[in-house]
């Protein structure tokens, strides 16, 4: 399970990196008081893509902190804090052969049948508001 150390940890690290032009939330078991075995952060905004990805490298933790991006969050919705069918991005692939250049994040569809993370969240019960951790939207 994510300890409060560990999420500090995550924080500070995020402090220490470059995201100009993007906001960064949590999401789900790192705002809501209970177990969790992940820490999920939503990027928004439309900076340096080569540099987001340089600043996700440095802190992502493959299944402990995982980055997603996504075209926008509503910051007053509870639950799923973006719609179905909007684009996002998983910051590594499920299978390695999907990540076709390694300056680019994994972009994915809703609309696609085989994405299990996509099928895992129409289950999701995020009960808290996204929080906003970074903003480096000017």
């Amino acid at each position: 399970m994510i300890t409060k150390e560990k999420i500090k940890e995550t924080l500070i690290k995020i402090k220490q990196q470059n995201w100009k032009g993007y906001k960064l939330y949590f999401i789900g078991g790192a705002i809501e008081n209970r177990e969790t075995k992940d820490i999920d952060i939503f990027i928004t905004g439309d900076g340096d893509e080569k540099q987001l990805v340089k600043s996700i490298n440095n802190v992502q933790e493959k299944g402990v902190i995982d980055f997603f991006v996504v075209d926008n969050i509503n910051e007053e919705k509870r639950g799923i804090p973006f719609e179905k069918g909007e684009r996002f991005a998983k910051t590594y692939p499920l299978l390695p052969y999907h990540l076709k250049d390694e300056e680019c994040l994994y972009w994915r569809s809703f609309k696609s049948n085989n994405c299990s993370p996509c099928a895992k969240r129409k289950g999701n019960k995020n009960i808290e508001k996204p929080l906003l951790i970074y903003n480096g939207v000017i």
